[in-house]
C-alpha cells in the first residue's frame, strides 16, 4: 500500500513560491538575504522535502554580513506544504554568494583539482547540518564509454570541511 503522506505533491516552481513567501514574512532577512533557486530534493526524517541556502542578496549586503555568514536555509515539506526557515547556530560561510575565496565552486576545485564535478547539490544530514554535494565524474571512452560518478566530495557549509568518499561508502 501506499503512504499518501509520502508522496510529494509540489513541485519545484511551487516549492519556489512557497519559500519566497516565508522569506517575505521573515524581516530581519528579507533586505539581507535571497533564497537560493536550488531547492535540492531529499528525504529529511523519512519525509520528501526541498532545500535551499540563503544568499547575499548584493555584493554590498555581502560585504556587511561576511563576518557573521549566512543564518539559515529553506525547507519545504513537498507532502504538507510546511515551509520553514531554520537558523543555524553555526552560520553558512561557504556558498555560492560568495565572491571570494569562500565561493563553494572556486572553494572545493581548489581542494581537488584533478576532478571533475558534476553538478552540486545543497543538502543536509538527519541532524540539519547543511552540506554541500559535488558528484566527481569518471569519463570513459569507447564503445559503451560515457559519464559514470565514481566518488564523492562532501563540504561542510559552515566550516568548510571536506570529505572525499567513494561510491560505495
Amino acid at each position: 500500500e501506499v503512504d499518501y503522506s509520502e508522496i510529494p505533491f509540489i513541485d519545484r516552481d511551487s516549492a519556489i513560491l512557497l519559500g519566497n513567501r516565508t522569506m517575505g514574512a521573515m524581516a530581519d532577512y528579507v533586505s539581507q538575504f535571497e533564497i537560493s533557486d536550488l531547492y535540492s530534493q531529499i528525504n529529511y526524517h523519512n519525509e520528501p522535502v526541498r532545500v535551499s541556502p540563503l544568499n547575499y542578496a548584493d555584493l554590498f549586503k555581502w560585504f556587511q554580513n561576511r563576518d557573521t555568514g549566512i543564518p539559515a536555509y529553506v525547507i519545504v515539506n513537498m507532502s504538507t506544504q510546511d515551509t520553514e526557515v531554520v537558523r543555524l547556530d553555526t552560520p553558512i560561510y561557504y556558498s555560492d554568494s560568495e565572491p571570494l575565496e569562500r565561493n563553494i565552486d572556486r572553494y572545493t576545485q581548489l581542494k581537488y583539482p584533478f576532478y571533475m564535478f558534476d553538478e552540486k547539490s545543497f543538502e543536509i544530514d538527519e541532524d540539519g547540518n547543511p552540506y554541500w554535494v559535488f558528484p566527481v565524474q569518471d569519463r570513459t571512452i569507447g564503445l559503451f564509454g560515457g559519464t559514470t560518478i565514481s566518488r564523492v566530495v562532501l563540504v561542510n557549509a559552515c566550516t568548510g570541511e571536506t570529505q572525499d568518499l567513494a561510491i560505495e561508502d
